[in-house]
């Protein structure tokens, strides 16, 4: 997504500059000679620098330089914040011209392969957590024992909905 100040600078500068991005999605230095992008951490997209006049240093990403070299300055409009740099093969290193595209939000999440946004919600759900693991496996526990939904209800300050769902597995049920 193009949407910070910097963002667009760094594209603006790169290509004052003469950097550019081919359709290989390789990134080319001012020079004209194959520049080194370097990974971003953590989510793996590739990222570059270009300084303006003073020296000072903007940091961008190339899918982003070669978004706006496929599409133009749509990529910063007032409507940049719903847009997004999609990687249509859920690659983040492939910034080839015909890997990049624009979308929303929900098209770029499901650029991604299946099992990683399995990971991603996973990942979603267990930080949204409003009852701990041990607590789960506990509920559990009891109502298999003989134990109600109302007396669990009570003990744990939950709907008695809430907690069916937990023990009969239509909540957690990644929690053995």
């Amino acid at each position: 997504m193009l949407k910070t100040s910097g963002t667009s600078m760094a594209i603006r500068i790169a290509l004052n500059s003469g950097m550019s991005v081919t359709k290989d999605g390789v990134l080319v230095g001012a020079k004209g000679a194959i520049s080194k992008a370097k990974k971003v951490s953590g989510n793996g997209y590739l990222m570059f620098s270009a300084y303006d006049e003073q020296g000072k240093q903007y940091k961008g990403l190339v899918h982003q330089l070669q978004a706006y070299l496929k599409y133009g300055e749509i990529v910063f409009t007032e409507t940049s914040q719903e847009i997004h740099v999609r990687h249509l093969n859920g690659n983040p290193l492939d910034n080839s011209w015909d890997n990049i595209a624009l979308g929303s939000q929900s098209d770029n999440f499901m650029d991604r392969p299946l099992e990683m946004r399995l990971r991603c919600a996973s990942r979603a759900a267990y930080a949204k957590r409003v009852i701990s693991v041990e607590d789960i496996r506990t509920i559990r526990a009891k109502k298999a024992q003989g134990l109600s939904l109302t007396a669990l209800s009570k003990e744990y300050g939950k709907s008695k909905g809430h907690l069916s769902d937990i023990v009969n597995r239509k909540l957690y049920k990644d929690i053995i």
